[in-house]
């Protein structure tokens, strides 16, 4: 199997705000408590409660429980408040959530007895934060959220800074960048007035992430780097400690694997000097991944046998059954198959007992290569039926979960429009009718996303069955079997990284214009009598623009389901390519003219060629739809056509951002991650391209790009002139 562990590097985000320590500060409350009265020891206790919070869970709990037990006797309720918060606190840093919240919640109602608004928000903070870590991004943004407008009655600029940040990340979590974006930077406003230096490294740490997630690694860099320059003037080195793992993220994406090497061991170095453990081992493991992809075997397995020694300090069974699945990974590549049955039968008890779905398909595809290897090939078959089967049902998985997340950015974005919007009175009518209309094209959209699925799971269940009775029908020959049970898993090894690959493009790109409909429709049909009519007519325009992108994305995938299921004939047949052409262009004419960009045809009437109508309709309309998000304003497109021998070639021309060669090369391949947005940041997903080669090659033609960065690009393709058979 192909090194599955890249899905492991570390990535230190910035998420929870709800500490500072400092060991001589703990020392000198300790002193005083033997000195106060009662009172003033009840909140001495939960003070040391609060500054043991990263030192130590369990004497944060200790402290907070003595803190609890003495304002229970003096019936005091501030210090039963804040030792229930406390409590709650010691039980998150020990990872126990559900206990964590038990006794959070407890705090709030006493907190609302004594009206301290503070320590309210303080709790609904740190709730929220729990709630992210526990993907209930609903619940996060709604306590987010309402920890932030208390803290902006009450006026505090730094807690307010706080708050934006959580909700910022929360959108992240939900791959709403655009709007973790805006919180980051209004976080980062706040922090830089107010001269909090390190939480503005937080700030720009968090948006490196972002970019990052976005795979813009020349912006996360610049916003790293930026982090990193304050943490070393601050000689903050835990913070200088998680930049320079950033960092080295950056260029293990870039597959500049020296450099991430050197970036990791720099982090590492830190991390031991400190006694970080956890960073020591994310460190360690993340070296392990570099010197896998350098072929460096026996120095990868040292790195991640010294992970896994340090983990064993510390509760963190996802992380333990990562490094013990690139352990045996490890020892299976270098043929010491009973330690790499060791460790992957580890691995897999620790990822079936704790449901990690994907690090359990790991295992299994390096157990069927395992046995493969000893020449074993019923085990190695019955290992990779397995491993496919788990596969389909984490596509399966990831559906519902993208269903979920839509649903979740929905309400988010509800309960955010709650506390902004004005009571305004407007035509209630007119806004019931495009409910309505929304409604039934959401429908629509969603039922023909369930048939595509149900489609292609089909269609691979078919490919799956007839391959594996084309291995049990050759078992009888052992030399045969192996060449083809070989040839086979390659097949599908290719077979089901260009499924992953197509799959994370629809998933990504059909998921904005789902939400934009969603929650738009859902606002005009909750509180129609709230907008006025330059709102209303706002909302419809971007559910237009949704709608027709979301239009274009199904009806491109469609054409390529049915291409590659035999639902898309090839019908050829002698047609006016001009009128072809014109038609397109009109089609896109409104896209051109949001843009100012003048669209030329100087195709001659009665240019005839010999192909299918409509893919010809496909690929020019793709082409010209491509020149249009990647010119800039004002640009011009051409289209031109040329007589050959045989074939008429079509160009079309523009004035746009052009390609480099590097990235020409990546284009009309569905394992490429090469995707880029327009020049008004239209999003594409690179599958209108993968079309057009498709549909060319079908009718006997041919594709290329000329391109210059910064000049515009040339896309050529050639269409016979009269029946090839002919």
């Amino acid at each position: 199997m192909k090194n599955n562990s890249t899905l492991i590097l570390t990535l230190f985000f910035v998420s929870i705000y709800l500490f500072t320590t400092a060991q001589n500060k703990i020392d000198s409350l300790e002193n005083l408590l033997i000195t106060v009265s009662d009172n003033e020891k009840a909140d001495l206790l939960n003070n040391l409660a609060k500054e043991n919070y990263r030192l130590s869970a369990d004497k944060t709990l200790d402290y907070a429980n003595q803190a609890l037990e003495l304002s229970d006797r003096l019936d005091y309720r501030k210090g039963q408040a804040e030792a229930l918060m406390n409590i709650g606190a010691g039980y998150y840093f020990l990872e126990n959530y559900e206990k964590a919240l038990e006794y959070l919640i407890k705090s709030i109602t006493l907190y609302e007895e004594i009206e301290d608004k503070k320590g309210i928000s303080s709790v609904y903070n740190k709730i929220g934060v729990i709630y992210n870590l526990l993907s209930d991004r609903k619940n996060a943004i709604k306590y987010h959220l309402k920890s932030l407008k208390i803290k902006e009655e009450i006026g505090d600029k730094k807690d307010i800074a706080f708050s934006l940040m959580n909700i910022g990340i929360t959108y992240a979590n939900i791959n709403n960048f655009e709007k973790a974006l805006e919180y980051y930077l209004k976080s980062l406003k706040i922090q830089e007035e107010i001269e909090n230096k390190e939480e503005v490294a937080s700030c720009l740490n968090n948006i490196g992430v972002l970019y990052d997630d976005l795979s813009k690694f020349d912006k996360a860099l610049e916003y790293y780097l930026k982090s990193l320059e304050i943490h070393e003037k601050n000689e903050n080195v835990n913070g200088i400690a998680g930049c320079l793992n950033n960092i080295g993220l950056v260029y293990w994406n870039l597959e500049n694997y020296d450099k991430a090497l050197e970036y990791y061991k720099k982090s590492l170095k830190i991390s031991e000097e400190t006694g970080y453990t956890k960073s020591i081992a994310y460190s360690l493991n993340n070296i392990g991944l570099v010197y896998e992809k350098l072929n460096n075997y026996n120095k990868a397995l040292e790195y991640y046998l010294r992970s896994l020694k340090i983990k064993k300090g510390f509760a963190d069974k996802l992380g333990d059954a990562r490094t013990l699945y690139n352990i045996g990974n490890i020892y299976r590549m270098l043929e010491k198959y009973d330690k790499a049955s060791s460790y992957l039968e580890q691995a897999l008890k620790l990822a079936e007992e704790i449901e990690a779905k994907n690090i359990i398909r790991y295992c299994y595809s390096s157990f069927s290569n395992l046995y493969s290897a000893l020449s074993d090939y019923k085990k190695a078959l019955d290992y990779y039926i397995i491993y496919s089967d788990i596969n389909d049902s984490i596509f399966s998985i990831e559906s519902n979960e993208k269903i979920a997340e839509m649903q979740t950015k929905y309400e988010t974005e509800k309960k955010e429009k709650e506390i902004q919007i004005l009571t305004k009175d407007k035509e209630i009518q007119r806004v019931k009718i495009t409910k309505q209309t929304n409604l039934r094209n959401s429908f629509i959209a969603i039922s023909i996303l369930i048939l595509i699925l149900v489609i292609v799971i089909y269609s691979r269940y078919r490919i799956k069955i007839k391959v594996n009775k084309e291995i049990l029908a050759r078992k009888n020959n052992v030399d045969h079997l192996n060449k083809e049970l070989k040839n086979i898993n390659e097949k599908l090894k290719e077979s089901n990284a260009s499924k992953d690959k197509f799959f994370s493009i629809i998933a990504h790109d059909l998921k904005s214009p789902f939400n934009t409909l969603l929650v738009l429709s859902e606002i005009l049909s909750d509180n129609p009598e709230e907008y006025d009519d330059e709102e209303i007519k706002s909302f419809t325009k971007e559910m237009h623009k949704s709608a027709r992108a979301l239009f274009e994305l199904t009806t491109n995938l469609l054409q390529w389901a049915g291409s590659h299921i035999g639902l898309t004939q090839h019908r050829p047949e002698l047609f006016d390519i001009s009128f072809v052409t014109n038609d397109n262009i009109s089609l896109l004419k409104n896209d051109a003219d949001n843009k100012n960009i003048k669209i030329l045809s100087e195709i001659q009437t009665n240019t005839i060629v010999y192909a299918d109508k409509n893919m010809t309709g496909s690929i020019l309309r793709n082409l010209i739809s491509n020149a249009i998000k990647f010119t800039h304003k004002g640009g011009d497109i051409k289209i031109l056509s040329e007589g050959k021998e045989d074939f008429i070639e079509i160009s079309v021309i523009d004035t746009g951002i052009g390609i480099s060669e590097d990235n020409i090369k990546k284009l009309f391949r569905l394992d490429s991650d090469f995707i880029i947005s327009g020049t008004s940041n239209e999003r594409g997903t690179g599958l209108g391209l993968i079309l057009c080669k498709e549909f060319v090659n079908k009718n006997g033609g041919e594709i290329l790009v000329e391109s210059k960065e910064g000049k515009g690009s040339s896309f050529k393709f050639t269409l016979p002139k009269k029946s090839i058979v002919n």
